[in-house]
C-alpha cells in the first residue's frame, strides 16, 4: 500500500534502508502473502512523484515489449485461446 504498512511493508523497509535509498516500491505477483504493492519511503513527499514514475515504467515495459515480438510470443499465456 502507499501509506502504511502492507503484506510486504516490512521486506519495503528493509530493502530501503539496505540500498539506502529515498523511496523504495516493492511489486510483488504470487508471493507468500499473495500479490501487493508496498512502498517504503524516508521522503513522503516522493510520494507525489510516484505516478508518473509508474506511468514511465509502464510504458517502457509496453515499448520494449511492442518491439519485441519473439519475446511477446514467449511470454503469452499458453492455453485456451492462444
Amino acid at each position: 500500500m502507499a501509506l502504511g504498512p502492507g503484506k510486504y511493508g516490512a521486506r519495503a523497509a528493509l530493502l530501503l534502508a539496505e540500498v539506502n535509498a529515498n523511496l523504495c516500491l516493492v511489486v510483488t505477483m504470487g508471493g507468500d502473502a499473495g500479490d501487493a504493492f508496498d512502498v517504503a519511503t524516508a521522503d513522503p513527499a516522493l510520494l507525489l512523484k510516484l505516478p508518473g514514475v509508474l506511468r514511465d515504467v509502464a510504458a517502457s515495459i509496453e515499448r520494449d515489449l511492442g518491439a519485441d515480438a519473439a519475446l511477446r510470443d514467449v511470454l503469452r499465456p499458453k492455453g485456451k485461446g492462444n
